[in-house]
């Protein structure tokens, strides 16, 4: 009787085990990540949605940007596709437009940075 009681808690804590993962697995969404971030956060979401180190992900897609770089072409859909992990908007069309907006605030940023090289 007791070896079927232990069998019985096995099997329990399998079963409870099994759906803490699956729930986990169904609230875990790609986002782009605010913590490890170089220039938009997509190698950092991409990590933590995986679940392996961000530099890992960087490397891979600098290796695909030394083919014709489709690298920088995949990188460049997921920042315009990819919400931040902190953003509001629930909409598709109103995360898109985030997204374009911080953009096109980075692309300012570089060419004054850009500018401030050659205005030495």
């Amino acid at each position: 009787m007791n070896v079927e009681k232990t069998h019985y808690t096995e099997q329990n804590r399998e079963q409870s085990t099994a759906q803490g993962e699956k729930r986990n697995m169904q609230a875990k969404r790609l986002v782009r990540s605010r913590k490890e971030r170089l220039v938009a956060g997509v190698g950092g979401g991409l990590a933590n949605y995986f679940n392996i180190d961000p530099l890992l992900v960087r490397l891979g897609l600098l290796i695909l940007s030394m083919f014709q770089g489709l690298g920088i072409l995949i990188y460049m859909i997921l920042w315009f596709l990819v919400p931040n992990e902190d953003s509001q908007t629930v909409d598709s069309r109103g995360q898109i437009q985030e997204n374009v907006g911080e953009m096109r605030e980075y692309v300012q940023q570089f060419a004054r940075w850009v500018r401030g090289l050659f205005n030495r």
